[in-house]
């Protein structure tokens, strides 16, 4: 592994550098403070740079060995998984009859006198079934709609009830006279 470095990643490092010292001169000016900047020898600024370039360097190995690990991981995948593929081979001892022959066995249910292959008989089942299922669940869904139709109709005569009933009790408002019969005098 070669630890190079571009030209492009140091010129941009020491981009950020500068941006940084204006920032700090800016601000130094603004607070009206006498900046004593000691210009820095060639030892000094090859040094930060080195130093710039070292920590860059380290960030591109560590990446540089997570990508190498990853590579190495699905390459040994790989390779099993191809030694597997190559380990198949179709058995060289059977024929063609042979298979043919156990193709040709039919298993079958015996009642009487009725035979049935077992494949049949499971798909009758299975067929049997799902048309249970699908007239019960029909038949559930028309009851739902009936209930649901006996609803809305008992809603619809409640309001009806409560409209006339309302309309009775402003009919009867009225209050009854209070007279009295009068009293039959006994001669």
């Amino acid at each position: 592994m070669a630890k190079t470095i571009s030209n492009d990643a140091i010129w941009e490092k020491l981009s950020e550098i500068d941006e940084k010292l204006n920032n700090v001169l800016d601000k130094q000016q603004q607070d009206n403070v006498p900046v004593n900047i000691q210009p820095l020898s060639n030892d000094e600024v090859l040094a930060s740079i080195k130093e710039y370039a070292f920590i860059l360097g380290k960030s591109n190995d560590s990446h540089f060995e997570a990508n190498l690990k990853n590579i190495t991981t699905l390459n040994n995948n790989v390779l099993s998984i191809k030694k597997a593929v190559n380990n198949l081979s179709a058995p060289e001892n059977i024929n063609m009859n042979e298979i043919k022959a156990l193709l040709g066995k039919k298993d079958i249910f015996r009642f009487g006198i009725i035979k049935f292959r077992k494949t049949s008989f499971i798909i009758t089942i299975f067929g049997i079934l799902i048309f249970i299922l699908t007239v019960f669940s029909m038949k559930l869904y028309s009851d739902s709609l009936i209930y649901q139709n006996k609803y809305y109709r008992e809603i619809i005569t409640t309001q009806n009830l409560q409209i006339e009933n309302d309309s009775l009790r402003t009919k009867t408002s009225v209050t009854p006279s209070t007279k009295t019969k009068p009293k039959k005098v006994d001669d």
